[in-house]
């Protein structure tokens, strides 16, 4: 699975360009692969010492003459660097099929040129343009690359193209020989890693470290009886993971660790990685999708801070009636409704994020520890939304139960025994409301939930007569009072 670039918007150096991409992400879909094309011709004709007027530049881009009004010349590099960061804002939206101009997908091109998919994403990061692209056999976009993008990158970086792609293109004799040195350099020393003698033995020979790193594992894989490092190959067994964890949390060293489980410190935090990685992936994450999600500017319009405005609020209702431990959960003020719409569409707009995000994490031992902790900072920030919409709707659930009993003539302890059965029912009601609610429809979430509310109330009986055992125990308040707790906690209400 490929990388994806880690960038709420893109980071453009130029003002001008940066003014430009509104307008760009704008056109038809037809036109955006069109300016994808002149951008990734662009890209390849310019150089990086030149300088470059922004009528010349949207001129190429877009295919039409004007006068900006833009008078300064623009450094070739910062060019270069946004026009690959235009091709990819756009190509999110306009996902080109792999077929054309014969792209191929990261791992895809990774085989072919025998290195590792690290080593394309330090190159992009060096200056190799990407794209992204629809696979032949479909499902999600991925990054991919053009033939034309490697021979650009191969021509602006010769050595470093070639370095990359020499140990593949050594003779047998040759890698023997390599394999030999990293036998003794490790019998040398039984507790360095294969990370640590490759990195020594491309320092020696001026290979890529990476590329050595590849060929001494592919070796210990095709041949187990002959591994160079055979005694450090097995991976941590389940019990090991759990002890490791529970030590990690005891804040005992690495070092220590290394030691005690024979493994490198890399090693033990890739284990790491990968139980947060596992962890994630069994968190579910539903949300209701919008096309806003997809703005470029969606994670600063959605999860941006507001100031708190002064607007009209609804009094907080009366809580006379409630026993006094559950006052505290009423007597808030409600939000009103542009308040409320905002906090749900950030609340799903950081869940289909955080799916976003999970949905692009690459294979096990390319996890990132920062790619895992935007993720579970998503899901965090989630959750304290979805606690407060619930909390900040207990208002209007209590309006709506009392609302049901209005015209009833129970005693008032009667009547109070019977609101809490209603407020009891209505918590898994109001959670559910919240997970489903389409904050982009015309309907306000009071009015959604009120019909639901509505509905589930028509099925239950606030006298209890509906509950097992009614003939033969009476329920208490405090009873009552138990059980609305307990449904809060099981719905984790913020209190």
């Amino acid at each position: 699975m490929s990388r994806r670039p880690r960038h709420p918007e893109p980071p453009l150096r130029c003002s001008a360009l940066a003014a430009l991409l509104p307008r760009l992400a704008a056109l038809p879909e037809a036109r955006r692969a069109e300016v994808i094309r002149h951008a990734e011709q662009l890209h390849d004709t310019l150089d990086a010492e030149q300088t470059y007027p922004f009528d010349f530049l949207a001129f190429r881009l877009t295919g039409f003459r004007r006068d900006h009004g833009d008078d300064a010349l623009y450094v070739g590099d910062a060019v270069l660097h946004d026009l690959r960061w235009i091709i990819d804002a756009l190509g999110r939206t306009t996902p080109l099929p792999a077929a054309q101009d014969d792209a191929r997908g990261v791992d895809d091109w990774a085989m072919r040129l025998n290195v590792n998919p690290k080593t394309l994403r330090r190159w992009r990061e060096a200056g190799l343009r990407w794209r992204w692209i629809t696979p032949a056999s479909g499902g999600r976009r991925v990054i991919g690359h053009t033939a034309d993008a490697f021979e650009h990158f191969k021509s602006q970086h010769p050595q470093r193209f070639a370095k990359a792609l020499d140990f593949s293109q050594t003779d047998t004799k040759t890698r023997k020989a390599l394999i030999e040195c990293a036998r003794r350099l490790a019998d040398a020393n039984p507790q360095r890693s294969l990370n640590d003698v490759a990195k020594q033995l491309a320092d020696e020979l001026g290979r890529a470290h990476e590329t050595v790193r590849l060929q001494l594992d592919k070796h210990d894989t095709e041949h187990p009886d002959d591994a160079v490092f055979a005694a450090r190959r097995g991976p941590l067994d389940a019990a090991q993971r759990r002890d490791l964890r529970r030590l990690r949390r005891q804040g005992v060293p690495l070092a220590a660790l290394t030691k005690r489980f024979g493994k490198s410190a890399p090693a033990l935090q890739r284990a790491g990685l990968e139980h947060r990685a596992e962890v994630i992936r069994r968190v579910p994450i539903r949300f209701v999708p919008s096309p806003l999600f997809e703005r470029q500017d969606a994670e600063e319009v959605f999860l941006r801070s507001t100031p708190t405005e002064q607007t009209a609020h609804k009094p907080p209702a009366p809580t006379d009636d409630l026993p006094a431990t559950l006052r505290r959960f009423f007597s808030i003020t409600p939000p009103d409704n542009d308040q409320a719409h905002r906090a749900f569409l950030r609340f799903n707009f950081l869940k289909s994020k955080a799916a976003r995000l999970r949905d692009a994490l690459p294979k096990p031992y390319q996890l990132r520890a920062r790619e895992l902790s935007e993720i579970e900072g998503a899901i965090r920030r989630a959750g304290r939304t979805r606690r407060a919409l619930l909390a900040d709707h207990l208002p209007p659930v209590l309006s709506v139960a009392r609302r049901q009993l209005s015209g009833s003539k129970h005693e008032p302890r009667a009547k109070t025994s019977a609101l809490l059965r209603l407020l009891t029912a209505a918590l898994p009601v109001l959670a559910d409301a919240v997970e489903q609610f389409n904050a982009s429809g015309n309907t306000s979430f009071e009015t959604f939930l009120r019909n639901r509310l509505l509905k589930a109330f028509a099925t239950v009986d606030p006298t209890g007569r509906d509950q097992p055992g009614h003939a033969s125990r009476r329920r208490s308040q405090e009873d009552l009072t138990e059980e609305f707790l307990a449904a809060a906690r099981d719905v984790a209400i913020r209190t």
